[in-house]
């Protein structure tokens, strides 16, 4: 039913979903954080954002607007972006708040990723269809960095890894798209599969 009514942008749809909001299971929180981008901004955050149970819940922000709400209530610890965000939008956010995972799909204005200087408890970074992002030079200084993933289009199939060899806690990075070197990062370096 919340899937249904995450769908219609009405005051009924508003109701519905309301029954939802201290729903204890993830796919549930996470049908309404999804549905944030039908509604009012600042309503939805009010009326369902602010009061969603964290534990396990990547907070989805699909604008500027969205992320500066998630900021006036303290921020979250798993962020996820999708579509155009604008990154200077993206940077004033990480500056204000410590995150712990962060994901962003289909950012084509994304091309630095300077903005994660200083996320001393960052463990998790999923980029994916961010095609200008060239250098992981910035992902090299995040002290707990243990997993990147990279959804690669073919214009980046050779980015640099070398940045993650200085990373004392990484343990896995993964990339994956059409232009992806298969392969995984084990003990240091980037090792070659085979492609099936």
């Amino acid at each position: 039913m919340a899937t249904t009514a995450s769908h219609i942008d009405s005051e009924a749809a508003m109701a519905t979903l309301a029954r939802f909001r201290d729903h204890e299971s993830i796919s549930g929180r996470s049908q309404l954080v999804w549905a944030w981008h039908r509604y009012d901004t600042q309503r939805y955050a009010d009326e369902f954002i602010a009061h969603l149970k964290p534990e396990g819940l990547y907070y989805v922000a699909t604008s500027a607007d969205e992320l500066h709400a998630l900021a006036v209530m303290d921020g979250r610890p798993k962020l996820e972006t999708r579509g155009d965000v604008h990154p200077e939008a993206v940077a004033g956010y990480v500056r204000r708040h410590q995150l712990t995972h962060l994901r962003m799909r289909g950012n084509t204005l994304l091309d630095d990723l300077g903005f994660l200087a200083g996320q001393r408890e960052l463990i998790s970074i999923n980029l994916a269809d961010c095609p200008s992002v060239r250098d992981l030079g910035p992902v090299g200084a995040l002290p707990s960095l243990e997993s990147l993933t990279l959804g690669l289009p073919s214009a980046q199939a050779e980015i640099d890894l070398s940045p993650l060899r200085s990373l004392p806690a990484f343990t896995r990075s993964t990339s994956n798209g059409p232009g992806a070197r298969r392969g995984a990062w084990r003990s240091g370096r980037w090792t070659p599969r085979c492609a099936p």
